[in-house]
């Protein structure tokens, strides 16, 4: 995702749609991009269009933020649950949601419970209900055990020349694809059946990799000096 011009953007099959645009007043629309592949129970067209029903301000933390409410354009199978807040996103979730199929995460555990930025500050939503539980509090989650962490090296991080990568397991050495993602979903670089691949003439920041073999997939972030 990126922000430009009072707009935010997702990158989607190979292409960027808006998010959110907090220029639009009522009456305005905007194309939107769901998701194609969401199960037999849910085939519809991934292309959509929102409808800006009203425009109101809110006020959090003592700044004033617009407030976008929304609806699906008649043609349109995708849409927001709630209100979209300018800085913050939807406060129910941050993608777009089919009419009839949640396939983001199912609403129960959806709403936002909190944000805090260096503007706004913390803030916590009024919108989720269960308020007995504090923001750093978590609930309904399930542990994940990441496999590929102990699986691949990478070095050094931060890089200046090189990126390189070591396997610990000689089954991931046969086949390689290694490529660098920048912030806004951009490859910047690719390179075959390599473990080192020169990253110098990127311009410094958080890069993400991604590296595929034959037998599985990993992805880190390093930082480009």
């Amino acid at each position: 995702m990126y922000k430009e011009n009072n707009k935010v953007f997702y990158l989607k099959n190979d292409k960027f749609y808006t998010l959110y645009d907090f220029n639009a007043q009522a009456g305005d629309k905007w194309t939107i991009y769901g998701d194609d592949n969401i199960g037999d129970f849910c085939n519809y067209d991934p292309v959509g269009e929102v409808i800006v029903d009203s425009v109101k301000t809110m006020t959090i933390n003592g700044q004033e933020l617009k407030a976008l409410y929304t609806s699906p354009a008649s043609s349109s199978y995708w849409g927001f649950n709630g209100v979209i807040i300018e800085q913050i996103g939807c406060i129910t979730h941050m993608l777009p949601q089919a009419l009839d199929c949640s396939v983001d995460v199912p609403h129960e555990i959806g709403p936002l419970r909190c944000y805090e930025d260096s503007t706004i500050g913390s803030y916590k939503s009024t919108y989720w209900d269960k308020p007995e539980y504090d923001c750093e509090v978590l609930w309904n989650y399930n542990p994940v055990d990441d496999k590929n962490k102990s699986q691949i090296e990478y070095f050094p991080n931060p890089a200046e020349e090189y990126l390189s990568i070591r396997f610990l397991d000689d089954q991931f050495n046969k086949y390689i694809h290694f490529e660098i993602w920048n912030m806004n979903g951009q490859l910047v670089k690719t390179k075959q059946n390599s473990k080192k691949l020169f990253v110098g003439n990127l311009p410094p920041g958080v890069y993400y990799a991604l590296v595929s073999t034959s037998r599985d997939v990993f992805s880190f972030k390093f930082l480009k000096k």
